[in-house]
């Protein structure tokens, strides 16, 4: 289980290795609902570190332990969905995302799983933003962005400000992606230094006024975990994020 913990706080080919290793244990312990799960983290994180083939393999293990082991329309099942979409979405394959999207957030409301919801329409604005949709993509993360600043929601708190300044920036509302971005540096101190980096990387290129068209900042186009993931994948993990300072 702490493999399987690792692999979801870790980036690209790290996240697939703490994956394997989390599969490896599970096996031992005949535990198919951690492997489907850990299958699923390494498919995302293979994808995430350029391996599409062997992301693609490892997510459909993933779902054939969910039927094998009578997983189907469980929590379980959700986050493998979930990850199957994030999959999906780094390989352009767009309409597939959204449609294992739709099914996830739908299984994990049915579970009362809120945490995994929010999560879920977190990746959802991602996948708006790269169809050319950022006001559907605030839309999505606005409501993230208000909660309760309590520590089981800050991460996606987080997340939800560093994305939706992209996502501001792409509408013409400068003054409010910085505020966000600003906002979300604040939240990151003291977390992990890819957080940090990816904020201090949003400030550093805002453009001076709302004329600047977006194609010329080059990241404003590039989903938030994708610029970790190339930190991680080509960097020692306490290294990467200075790449972006």
């Amino acid at each position: 289980r702490a493999w399987a913990a690792l692999s979801r706080t870790t980036w690209g080919l790290r996240r697939a290795e703490s994956a394997q290793r989390a599969i490896a244990l599970a096996g031992l312990g005949r535990d198919s609902a951690n492997a489907a799960v850990s299958y699923s983290e390494m498919a995302f994180g293979l994808a995430q570190g350029g391996k599409t083939s062997e992301a693609q393999a490892a997510i459909e293990r993933a779902l054939e332990l969910v039927r094998e082991n009578a997983l189907t329309g469980s929590a379980i099942h959700a986050c493998v969905l979930n990850n199957g979409a994030l999959v999906a979405h780094d390989r352009g394959r767009l309409d597939e995302a959204r449609r294992l999207y739709a099914e996830a957030l739908a299984l994990s409301e049915s579970h009362g799983d809120a945490e995994a919801a929010t999560g879920i329409r977190l990746n959802m604005a991602e996948l708006e933003f790269a169809l050319g949709r950022p006001d559907k993509a605030l839309e999505l993360t606005l409501a993230v962005e208000a909660q309760e600043r309590v520590p089981r929601a800050m991460r996606h708190i987080l997340f939800a400000l560093q994305n939706g300044a992209a996502y501001r920036l792409a509408l013409g509302d400068v003054a409010g992606a910085r505020t966000a971005a600003r906002d979300a540096l604040q939240l990151a101190r003291g977390t992990d230094p890819h957080y940090i980096a990816m904020n201090v990387h949003h400030l550093a290129r805002w453009p001076s006024s709302a004329a600047t068209p977006v194609a010329r900042l080059g990241f404003a186009a590039t989903p938030m975990h994708a610029i970790a993931a190339r930190a991680t994948s080509a960097s020692p993990p306490n290294n990467a994020w200075t790449q972006y300072l």
